[in-house]
């Protein structure tokens, strides 16, 4: 077959082969809608789920259980945030590659200065265009250079910096003199999609790990090594990666040519462009293929043995008519083997590629959920144990409180004594020694519950405690009566002749009689502070029978109702799409 019959089958065959990739992208692209479907719908749900707990909480208007609500869950909302980030990123990785599986999808790999660059010019036409000749290049329509470098996508009529337009001219791979490439360039031939990847060892490590992210999405790694200094240390520990990946493998030593010196006409010594020996070639090539014995790695030249090519000796070829030159270049090889790949394995490689990458985005994310969820579980047995510890320590906690408001009271009974003795008129009133217990008994449940880690401090509600007939403290007296004598004097009539002849002188004479009289007499006895705590003891063995053991009741149970709700939402959520997400494995 002569070299332009060579080429127009290639690409008439990648041509034929365009619609049948396209077809099967179909169908892996509705699997990756619906991947992506059921992970919105997972996110919807846990919104939802979020939702529904606050309405909830805000129905039974205590802003204190929403506060603990909302600050007990951020842990866990962070947990489940930065699996959600996990599964974006998962799903943005799709979305480069996507549009290559429309494609078979070649990538060329190997050291800077293999070549690679120079051998995809030659492939997408580049010489057949440039010397004019008629081929089934001008059956594509477009065959624009597209560049990707770190996250950017740009193309010649996107193109805004200086770098860009160097890297970009839009009809041919980049080649730089010093790196060769430093993004990822491609070009869409009918069904082929061909990557110029950035060479091993290239100057940035960035280069050099956007090549090989790729290369792990591409159905067949052309592995390109330069004849002068193939089969380095480095590129046998690459084609090892490739050959672990189970990647397919075309292995080149490119650039196999030399200059002769030759006497023309005017016998002038000239430079004639010519192919290596057979010699050097075989010799290179038994080096390479006896390395990958001893490595265990023979298997990896699937579709044919190393090829040597000279991509310099092609293009001249073409450019001159040449038929001996082109086949003394091997480069026709390359393209059969090109196209019997593509009308022989394409279509099964195609299937296996996508399938294999949809299915560990899913096995990847669902290895994602189901250790979120085992993290929930966990989280999960430890609220229910604390809880459980919490349940069974409430008695002790009510007694801990009752001991403590005791001793509280004896202080707010022993102030309030003290000052009604130094005023014995002051009264205090039932409903100031009220308040004082309820500031006390606020002060020592915070103090326990914070003990039990129970972080109440913004969240204690004001139990409203209200004592009522424990009667005013005052000083307290009693009265004692007793029997009161009094003696007065009366003027009586005069008696016996003395007394008669003193009367007739003006003198009176006066007679001394007894009064008998009941009186009281009053005695302070002292504040009526044991009575008062008296009281104060019984009021308050109804309120913890009430008030406060509900209140640690609701700190008990409570407390974690509202998270234990929501993941127990969450868990199924996630059980729910992990088992849908198994189902939709191609």
């Amino acid at each position: 077959m002569g070299m332009m019959e060579t080429i127009n089958k290639f690409v008439d065959t990648m041509l034929e082969e365009q619609q049948g990739f396209e077809t099967m992208q179909n169908e892996v692209s509705k699997k990756e809608e619906d991947v992506l479907q059921e992970l919105k719908n997972l996110e919807h749900k846990e919104k939802e789920g979020i939702t529904q707990i606050k309405l909830e909480l805000e129905k039974t208007n205590d802003k204190d259980m929403m506060d603990i609500y909302e600050k007990t869950s951020d842990e866990f909302f962070e947990a489940l945030g930065e699996a959600n980030r996990k599964i974006e990123e998962a799903v943005k990785g799709m979305t480069f590659i996507q549009d290559f599986e429309k494609h078979f999808t070649v990538s060329v790999f190997g050291k800077v200065k293999a070549g690679k660059s120079y051998l995809g010019n030659l492939i997408m036409g580049h010489s057949v265009r440039k010397a004019g000749i008629e081929s089934s290049y001008d059956k594509i329509k477009d065959l624009t250079v597209h560049v990707y470098d770190r996250g950017k996508m740009y193309e010649l009529n996107k193109l805004s910096t200086a770098v860009e337009q160097k890297e970009c001219n839009g009809t041919e791979f980049y080649v730089d003199p010093n790196e060769a490439t430093s993004t990822i360039q491609w070009v869409n031939i009918g069904g082929m999609c061909w990557f110029d990847t950035p060479g091993i060892g290239s100057v940035t490590i960035e280069n050099e790990e956007l090549a090989k992210e790729y290369v792990k999405n591409s159905d067949l790694v052309i592995f390109a090594c330069n004849s002068d200094a193939a089969g380095t240390r480095q590129e046998f520990s690459e084609i090892k990666q490739l050959h672990d990946m189970d990647k397919p493998i075309l292995l080149l030593l490119t650039q196999s040519d030399t200059y002769d010196d030759d006497v023309d006409e005017d016998d002038e010594i000239i430079s004639i462009l010519v192919p290596k020996s057979e010699k050097d070639r075989k010799d290179q090539e038994d080096y390479m293929l006896e390395t990958l014995r001893e490595q265990g790695m023979e298997d990896v030249l699937k579709y044919a043995d190393i090829l040597t090519v000279s991509a310099l000796l092609a293009t001249e070829a073409i450019k001159n008519n040449d038929e001996h030159m082109f086949e003394q270049s091997n480069i026709g090889k390359l393209y059969d083997i090109l196209t019997s790949i593509t009308q022989n394995d394409a279509a099964e490689i195609k299937k296996a590629t996508p399938k294999n990458r949809i299915n560990e985005m899913i096995d990847s994310i669902v290895l994602d959920l189901t250790t979120l969820s085992e993290e929930i579980e966990k989280s999960c047995s430890a609220i229910e144990k604390n809880k459980q510890n919490l349940l069974d320590r409430k008695g002790w906690m009510i007694e801990q409180i009752k001991g403590s408001l005791n001793i509280g009271v004896l202080r707010i009974i022993g102030k309030a004594k003290a000052e009604i003795e130094q005023n014995k008129g002051k009264v205090i009133s039932e409903s100031e020694i009220s308040e004082e217990i309820n500031i006390a008994l606020s002060e020592i449940i915070q103090k326990v519950c914070q003990e039990e880690s129970l972080n109440q401090k913004n969240a204690l509600p004001d139990l409203n405690i209200r004592l009522s007939g424990i009667g005013e403290m005052k000083m307290r007296q009693d009265r004692i009566p007793y029997e009161h004598i009094s003696v007065i004097q009366t003027q009586r009539d005069p008696q016996g002749i003395i007394e008669h002849i003193g009367g007739l002188f003006g003198k009176k004479y006066y007679t001394s009689e007894q009064k008998s009289e009941i009186r009281n007499i009053d005695y302070d006895l002292g504040v009526n502070d044991n009575e008062i705590a008296q009281n104060i003891v019984l009021e308050l063995s109804n309120l913890f029978e009430n008030t406060v053991e509900k209140y640690m009741d609701f700190l008990t149970k409570g407390y974690y109702e509202p998270i234990e709700k929501l993941q127990r939402i969450t868990v199924n959520g996630i059980e729910n799409t992990i088992s849908n997400l198994k189902e939709m494995r191609m």
